[in-house]
């Protein structure tokens, strides 16, 4: 099965949502920065609607970072 890019950007999107309400922030973390980055590229084409979800998934990124400063660490690792 093969997603399309709106596809996987709303399945990382209630991923994100889903790991932050069961309070497991450290994976809400991973998910919202791979919605952010996903949907980066076409912001200026994005409807308002998303635009604001963007902006939630911003704000709840950064609360949840804010959260677990003091008990997690972060490794970004990044490849192709």
């Amino acid at each position: 099965m093969h997603l399309s890019p709106a596809d996987t950007e709303k399945l990382l999107l209630a991923v994100a949502f889903a790991y932050k309400v069961s309070d497991q922030p450290q994976h809400a973390i991973e998910y919202f920065r791979r919605f952010l980055a996903q949907t980066d590229a076409h912001q200026a084409t994005m409807t308002m609607k998303w635009k604001r979800r963007r902006e939630i998934a911003q704000s709840d990124l950064v609360a949840l970072e804010t959260q677990v400063e003091s008990t997690h660490g972060f490794v970004s690792n990044t490849s192709n």
